[in-house]
């Protein structure tokens, strides 16, 4: 069995001990290594007696890491001359892979180790934008003859927006937009205070609140409205979300509350045009793999805090003319609500059009190893490897990656596919 050390304390795991400890690791050891400005940690492990070349181990998780703490120790195999890489992500999951000086590599096969579990290799993904948008809000009185209102979507199935949009699981701030506008078109005087769907990274938001203030002759109508809303509901999503449901509530507030100071008729309308006209969900398929989602979408993210409306979205493809497309069609979209936008991260598409020798000699490794096959996919999300990839045109990138359980590596999976990837560096499947 080989060694795969369990090197950070749940407790305490991030992206800086991580960084820390891949770094002391090498150190200790007395190899080559730096951390750049942006924190990108850069090893070199010189050949032991293994094939001429040079390889790159990449990786930004815990389940990487384990794997390349292995790596770093080990003095029993005969490798070559290997660069170790290990890149960070921001609070905004900008991962600084971007900000790297990739001409200090000198590796042509790269293997990127953040792929989800052992039994697939990743051999392409999807590009991916993540979309910012923004508007000031003035806060002005409510109607003299308006009342506060609660309104609630939530019982939604969820999921994440890369692996399971393709099921067309319901979005939560989408209805709440659908429903919100249909009412301001019937009673345009209506006052948005706010919107809020906390939703985390890659997640479809199965729940979304609103604040507004409505006519108080008007209340029979919305209850109403709200009563066919849940009605059509169940009609448009019996399968993926059978739970769904609405609540309007009509709370007992002071007047004087600033939490529930309304802002003005013309913003509320912009925002909720926006919210209305913006694309969500799988837009298409794949010619050559119908059963993979092409470009998808997702609101992920609203909030309303003091004076700043902000929401954030995706947009993912496997070609990058559509991604731009669609990006550019929320950027007009946002234009014409005037409401700020900005794109904070932008993945290029990741495809591989031939099999690669060093896919192939996994895939013999893999086999020779474990005695089984190991399948090839595509991600409909966004992998780092495309950024190498760009960068070094000659290069040739798989990307592999261990079990794990809420980003926890399985210890006998690291230790499965650390088998494999000794037996693929010392190049016995050659």
């Amino acid at each position: 069995m080989v060694n795969c050390p369990i090197i950070i304390d749940p407790e305490r795991d991030d992206l800086r001990s991580l960084s820390e400890y891949i770094l002391s690791c090498a150190k200790v050891r007395g190899f080559y290594a730096e951390q750049d400005p942006f924190g990108n940690v850069l090893v070199r492990k010189p050949a032991s007696g293994g094939p001429e070349g040079c390889c790159l181990l990449h990786g930004y998780t815990l389940p990487a890491a384990s794997i390349m703490a292995a790596v770093l120790q080990d003095t029993s195999h005969a490798l070559p001359e290997l660069e170790i890489l290990f890149t960070k992500r921001d609070k905004n999951d900008r991962t600084s892979a971007w900000d790297f000086d990739m001409s200090k590599l000198k590796s042509k096969h790269m293997i990127n180790l953040d792929a989800p579990g052992e039994e697939a290799i990743v051999s392409s993904c999807s590009g991916f934008a993540r979309l910012q948008f923004e508007t000031t809000i003035h806060h002005v009185e409510p109607a003299a003859n308006a009342i506060p209102v609660n309104v609630r979507i939530f019982g939604l199935t969820g999921g994440n927006s890369a692996t399971e949009i393709q099921k067309g699981n319901a979005n939560a701030i989408k209805l709440m937009g659908e429903f919100l506008f249909d009412w301001y078109n019937f009673s345009i005087d209506t006052q948005l205070v706010g919107i809020w769907s906390d939703a985390l990274t890659n997640t479809i938001p199965n729940e979304c609140y609103a604040k507004l203030w409505i006519r108080q002759d008007l209340r029979e109508n919305l209850d109403r409205g709200a009563w066919w809303f849940g009605e059509d509901l169940s009609k448009r999503f019996p399968h993926s979300d059978p739970y769904a449901e609405i609540q309007v509530t009509y709370p007992m507030i002071d007047r004087s509350d600033r939490t529930w100071s309304p802002m003005s008729v013309d913003e509320t309308g912009r925002i909720l045009s926006f919210l209305n006209l913006c694309p969500v969900g799988m837009i298409n398929r794949r010619q050559d793999h119908f059963d993979e989602v092409e470009t998808s979408c997702n609101l992920q993210k609203v909030d309303t805090l003091e004076d700043r409306w902000n929401l954030s979205a995706t947009v993912r493809s496997f070609d990058d003319d559509q991604k731009d497309a669609l990006r550019d069609k929320y950027e007009l979209l946002a234009e014409l609500n005037r409401i700020d936008f900005i794109s904070i991260g932008d993945f290029p598409c990741w495809n591989h059009k031939n099999v690669s020798d060093l896919q192939r000699r996994y895939e013999e490794a893999y086999q020779s190893c474990l005695g089984k096959t190991v399948s090839v996919i595509g991600l409909h999300e966004e992998q780092e490897p495309i950024l190498f990839v760009r960068a070094i045109p000659e290069l040739e990138a798989i990307s592999i990656g261990v079990n794990h359980n809420d980003g926890w590596p399985d210890e006998e999976s690291a230790q499965r596919i650390l088998m494999v990837l000794y037996s693929l560096l010392e190049d016995r499947t050659a």
